[in-house]
């Protein structure tokens, strides 16, 4: 899960937590959780891209900072 893009696309569009939460229907908690760490359940995935206007599919991508971190790990090996 993307938790940096969904932070990155909603300072894109302008967005707070607040006004995110409010057009996916959960509390800004929630939007401060998923930046976090932890991701929109399932059942949220499309609302939350629609509201960032963005793919399911672009949700789900590995962030390319974890991809490359992971790469260097085995590398430094």
């Amino acid at each position: 899960m993307r938790n940096i893009s969904i932070k990155q696309k909603r300072l894109d569009l302008g967005l707070t937590q607040k006004e995110l939460a409010q057009r996916v229907g959960v509390d800004q908690s929630a939007v401060a959780l998923w930046e976090n760490g932890t991701g929109p359940k399932r059942s949220r995935l499309a609302d939350v891209a629609n509201a960032l206007g963005c793919s399911v599919a672009e949700l789900l991508e590995p962030d390319d900072h974890s991809v490359s971190e992971q790469k260097s790990d085995k590398t430094d090996s």
